[in-house]
């Protein structure tokens, strides 16, 4: 088995729980959808957020949504820079897989100018 990491970030429309539930969760989702990933097979999720996110903890948020009991989720916040994106969370999935594949980010919601170079179709 391989050890890959693929990664992924979403802005949240509102700093709500629901919001940041919904973005987490849809996220997390496209990630195991794109690179065909069974959950079973998550080594580890590390999330990061922006200051300006304080109603929800992404990772608190995905272990509510069920399914990911078994998975150590982690929970960071990102240093604050100068012209910064707001409301983003970001995430790092690192997972075991036979394939051989090319891990494929998600950018969602205004998060792919992040990584325009990382955005795909």
């Amino acid at each position: 088995m391989r050890v890959l990491s693929v990664r992924g970030a979403v802005r949240v429309d509102d700093d709500t729980p629901e919001n940041v539930k919904y973005w987490t969760v849809e996220t997390v989702r496209e990630l195991l959808e794109h690179n065909g990933i069974d959950s079973e097979n998550i080594i580890n999720i590390i999330f990061s957020q922006t200051t300006d996110i304080r109603s929800e903890n992404p990772a608190r948020a995905l272990r509510s949504s069920g399914g990911f009991d078994h998975v150590p989720l982690f929970c960071t916040a990102e240093p604050e820079y100068p012209n910064t994106l707001k409301k983003m969370i970001r995430i790092l999935m690192t997972f075991q897989t036979d394939a051989q594949i090319r891990p494929k980010p998600v950018y969602k919601n205004g998060a792919e100018n992040l990584r325009s170079d990382l955005v795909f179709p």
